[in-house]
């Protein structure tokens, strides 16, 4: 079928240039906004989730927490190996965990999780002089 040869072909063509770019030293970006929590485990889950904030805050990668995600940038890497162990932190534990993930690939960019919001601010601070 057309569709899942392009698609393969796709991916491969994608892989292949991430490995030389890779070789070359050159970190792909990664934006994640992710939410890691016990799932089923009752009303409150604060203490659950300040465990898995502190995994993440201790990675000393850029992060923000926000009151349903939580915001992690850097190579693709290091921010998976911290998603990872944050996740661990209440599955090592026997707890059921959800784990909500959405990525920000972006060769070349660096602190898009600040120029991100800063871009829309001067938008908005624009469109309101005019």
């Amino acid at each position: 079928d057309f569709f899942y040869a392009w698609k393969w072909l796709h991916w491969n063509f994608h892989q292949i240039i991430l490995n030389i770019l890779d070789r070359r030293g050159y970190k792909l970006n990664t934006l994640i906004a992710v939410a890691i929590a016990p799932f089923g485990e009752g009303d409150e889950l604060s203490k659950e989730v300040a465990e898995v904030i502190r995994v993440i805050r201790d990675s000393e990668l850029p992060n923000q927490t926000t009151s349903m995600f939580t915001e992690i940038e850097g190579p693709w890497d290091e921010v998976m190996e911290v998603v990872k162990k944050a996740t661990f932190v209440l599955a090592n534990k026997g707890i059921r965990t959800e784990v909500v993930l959405k990525a920000d690939i972006r060769p070349g960019y660096t602190d898009t999780m600040n120029k991100k919001t800063e871009s829309i601010d001067n938008i908005l601070e624009d469109q309101t002089k005019e």
